[in-house]
């Protein structure tokens, strides 16, 4: 441990960008829970600052504003034994993070605060959180090409190193164009929207099994699967709310928890089948059997309904 003290402390003596400096620290003339003052400290607004002694009354404070000749901060560290003048101290520059070798291997929180019990992290630098501005100017010129392990894009929308790309994507369009064309069909045919949904979720299925390893068609058949998938949620939920018409609300509301549910499940079947060895090209496949499974209980209810309303819904297919 001292070993690897020593090594870091002497590269950060050593670096181009270590400038000593004294330490500034300031001391604590208000608090009330949430809200602290401080004074003899100019700091910039966003400074973190450690608030406290030693041991475990110590917190973390950011610098919000300034009243009167003092330094407003608010509490990041929630509750701690406080004293009158207890000392304040900056902790960095506003908005930075420490970067560099000193973090590889390091184990830290969403602070940045080492959790990993090797100590406090020495020899970093540090970086602002919303990078440096650089002249257009002065960057470098494009002129190599980059392969983005896609041909079509490589051959029709070529990508070149060091070029700014925007990526955007309709967030939302398959979900949206599955429900409206679940609910528009299940005000046609109830029974034959379901049984479709169902089997078309199969096949699409199966087709993103054999495409996954291509990224193009892949995403067309994602595309393709979430607007069946969204397209059986209307149907289903007309046909709970049928079944349980005494107790219409009910119904829907258990019918969202079986949604969850379903999340739920889903979730543990393709993480379990991970864990025993599946591929990810593989877990389509695996979902194309639970849909069919959907598909057979559905032909079952319709065939041989459980409550008499069942059977009235089946006039509408």
């Amino acid at each position: 441990m001292l070993n690897r003290f020593a090594a870091d402390y002497l590269g950060t003596l050593g670096s181009a960008d270590f400038t000593a400096a004294p330490r500034v620290s300031g001391r604590l003339s208000s608090y009330d829970g949430l809200l602290m003052e401080a004074v003899g400290l100019n700091l910039a607004v966003g400074t973190v600052c450690e608030v406290g002694g030693e041991g475990d009354a110590r917190i973390e404070a950011e610098v919000i504003g300034f009243r009167n000749g003092r330094t407003l901060m608010m509490n990041l560290g929630g509750p701690a034994p406080l004293l009158p003048r207890a000392p304040v101290r900056p902790m960095g520059a506003p908005g930075e993070a420490e970067v560099g070798a000193a973090m590889l291997g390091r184990v830290v929180d969403g602070a940045g605060k080492p959790i990993d019990g090797l100590g406090p992290i020495r020899g970093a630098a540090r970086w602002p959180l919303a990078g440096k501005l650089q002249s257009p100017l002065d960057r470098g010129r494009v002129l190599a090409p980059m392969d983005v392990g896609v041909r079509a894009i490589n051959g029709l929308l070529t990508i070149g190193l060091g070029q700014r790309v925007g990526i955007m994507a309709g967030s939302g369009v398959g979900l949206t164009v599955g429900n409206l064309a679940g609910g528009w069909l299940a005000d046609r045919s109830l029974m034959r929207t379901v049984l479709g949904s169902f089997a078309g979720l199969i096949v699409v299925l199966a087709g993103l099994a054999l495409v996954a390893p291509y990224a193009v068609p892949a995403l067309a058949v994602l595309v393709l699967w979430s607007g069946l998938a969204f397209a059986l949620v209307s149907p289903l939920q007309v046909w709970v709310v049928e079944a349980a018409s005494d107790a219409p609300n009910l119904a829907s509301t258990l019918n969202q928890g079986a949604f969850n549910l379903g999340n739920a499940l889903g979730a543990w079947l393709g993480g379990t089948a991970l864990t025993l060895g599946a591929g990810y090209s593989e877990l389509p496949a695996l979902a194309a059997v639970v849909s069919l499974l959907g598909l057979g209980l559905a032909a079952t209810a319709v065939a041989r309904p459980l409550w008499p309303s069942l059977a009235g819904s089946q006039g509408r297919s």
